[in-house]
């Protein structure tokens, strides 16, 4: 009889354990789960997905699969050359090449990475934007659709190869802003105008 109690208190005692331990068990569900997968820009406000985006690779599959290169953007909205901040990106889906390179490069500074917009030879017409990120010592590019080029020694390094294998025109500066610094929306005309940004103009 003894034991038949035993056993039956025993039942009882590892049944309440269980019961007690489960809640601690359970898996608090993921707040990036679908991040990077296409339609996570519908899924994600701009400020629950920012935190997400904390990788380089991260950011590629992203832009890859969320955000749309359109090189006549700019007219359809501005009617003339615009840069857009971050957000604003984001919200649209779309973007000429300054914008989508504005969009990834915040990402990656707002999450600890020294990541800066480059933009080389932007007052000429043969211009091109980049997302440059210092890494060890080194820069690893993004192209607008988060392909990654590189890495090179230094920003002279980036600015010759664009000049010498993508047709970017030499003889313009090469200038870089923290993607942070565009708040708003800045054209030709406005104040400032898109030259008149903080840039940093590098020595190549």
């Amino acid at each position: 009889m003894k034991w038949t109690r035993l056993v039956a208190l025993l039942g009882i005692f590892v049944l309440t354990a269980c019961s007690l331990a489960s809640p601690l068990t359970t898996k608090t569900p993921d707040p990036c789960a679908g991040a990077t997968d296409p339609g996570a820009r519908q899924k994600f406000t701009f400020e629950q997905i920012t935190p997400c985006l904390d990788t380089v690779p991260k950011v590629s599959a992203f832009m890859a699969d969320n955000i749309k290169r359109d090189d006549a953007w700019d007219t359809k909205t501005c009617g003339e050359i615009c840069y857009d901040p971050a957000w604003l990106v984001y919200q649209n889906g779309v973007d000429s090449l300054h914008g989508l390179v504005t969009l990834e490069c915040y990402f990656l500074e707002e999450n600890g990475w020294d990541a800066y917009h480059i933009g080389l030879a932007i007052e000429l017409p043969t211009g091109t934007n980049l997302c440059g990120v210092n890494v060890n010592g080194s820069v690893l590019v993004l192209d607008a659709d988060g392909k990654t080029a590189g890495t090179f020694d230094s920003l002279a390094d980036v600015a010759r190869y664009y000049i010498n294998h993508e047709g970017v025109g030499a003889g313009g500066q090469l200038r870089t802003i923290k993607a942070s610094q565009i708040t708003e929306v800045a054209t030709n005309r406005t104040t400032p105008s898109i030259l008149e940004l903080p840039w940093v103009i590098n020595p190549y």
